[in-house]
């Protein structure tokens, strides 16, 4: 996965999928992060966002929805964002993180909204 976005409209988009994926008891919600298609995608349970993003190689992997958030934040000094994966690795900037659930060839979800234009619309559960 090779794919480059913008790192406040992640953030806000993270901010409001504050559910995920069933991790199992005691564990934190996980989100699927998905690029493909000239869009990298959320998934926290039933909610899907997306916004646009230059992929250059698409992949799906799934991460702590809050880890995220904190890497993200993290790089303050930037407005763009590089995100590198692959089977073994998360890659942004000098920062790594070991992977176990990467997908290299995805599909995008099928009831996903987009960031347009400043505005936050996100599909399923409780938000639609």
């Amino acid at each position: 996965m090779n794919v480059s976005f913008e790192r406040a409209a992640a953030l806000k988009m993270l901010k409001h999928l504050k559910g995920g994926r069933d991790a199992g008891i005691g564990r934190k919600p996980v989100l699927r992060v998905v690029a493909t298609g000239g869009r990298i995608y959320f998934e926290a349970g039933p909610i899907a966002a997306g916004i646009e993003a230059l992929v250059l190689e698409p992949g799906a992997f799934q991460i702590q929805r809050q880890l995220l958030a904190n890497l993200l934040s993290s790089f303050n000094d930037r407005k763009i964002i590089l995100l590198e994966a692959d089977a073994n690795l998360l890659r942004v900037g000098n920062f790594t993180l070991g992977l176990q659930a990467f997908e290299p060839a995805p599909t995008p979800p099928d009831d996903a909204d987009f960031l347009a234009t400043g505005s936050l619309r996100i599909s399923g559960g409780e938000n639609a």
